[in-house]
């Protein structure tokens, strides 16, 4: 009797080591449902955060690439105007051995254009500053109907110098409608024509000279 019951005994002590092996096998899947379900759950409560995130920094990341993009065509804008009004003059003084004002526009379209006083104006208007502040006036009129973008007003001066001298130089006044305004100051010298006494002015673009100033047209253009 002794020795059955020691078998029952072995017998149910073997179906409890079964039991905890079957429990044993059964843990990791437990344990590997609960860390597969766990990072689920945390994407999911932070989904709207991630992707409002996302998109403030694809927001961000686009602004700066439009005020990147803005300020290339600019740059591209004002070196055109210079280089535009530069050639413009340079032809003038090949032409004729002088500059009236006259002013290089970048038009509302994206078109450059060349704007200068009648002869009827220059004779009734002699004086230079004076015919000067009617281009401006004209530009004043034009960027308050939005006409152009930019313009470049340039003319032949004369710049005095430290011992009481002057030198020749043609003076170009920038404005571009995004708040860029400047004066460019390029120094001239005449050289004499080989087999002639005829001269010629010739640029020195090593000596020009660049300064900020405050913008007028544009700025009296808005206050309208």
């Amino acid at each position: 009797m002794s020795d059955n019951l020691a078998g029952i005994g072995c017998m149910h002590v073997l179906r409890n080591i079964k039991k905890i092996k079957m429990n044993l096998k059964a843990l990791p899947l437990i344990l590997i449902a609960a860390l597969a379900i766990s990072p689920l759950t945390m994407a999911e409560s932070d989904m709207d955060a991630l992707q409002k995130k996302a998109s403030a920094d694809f927001k961000k990341s686009s602004e700066e690439l439009k005020l990147r993009n803005k300020a290339k065509f600019v740059e591209v804008h004002v070196n055109e105007l210079f280089q535009g009004a530069l050639r413009v003059a340079a032809k003038k003084l090949a032409d004729t051995g002088e500059v009236m004002p006259f002013a290089y526009i970048l038009k509302e379209d994206g078109h450059y254009g060349v704007m200068g006083l009648t002869k009827k104006e220059i004779l009734e208007e002699p004086n230079i500053n004076r015919q000067t502040n009617k281009l401006r006036s004209i530009m004043t009129e034009l960027a308050n109907n939005k006409a152009i973008m930019g313009f470049a007003v340039g003319l032949f001066t004369q710049v005095k110098q430290k011992d009481g001298s002057s030198k020749p130089n043609l003076l170009f006044e920038l404005e571009h409608m995004e708040g860029i305004s400047m004066l460019k100051l390029v120094p001239l010298v005449e050289n004499k024509i080989k087999g002639s006494k005829e001269k010629e002015w010739a640029i020195i673009p090593a000596k020009i000279v660049t300064e900020q100033k405050p913008m007028a047209v544009f700025i009296a253009a808005n206050s309208k």
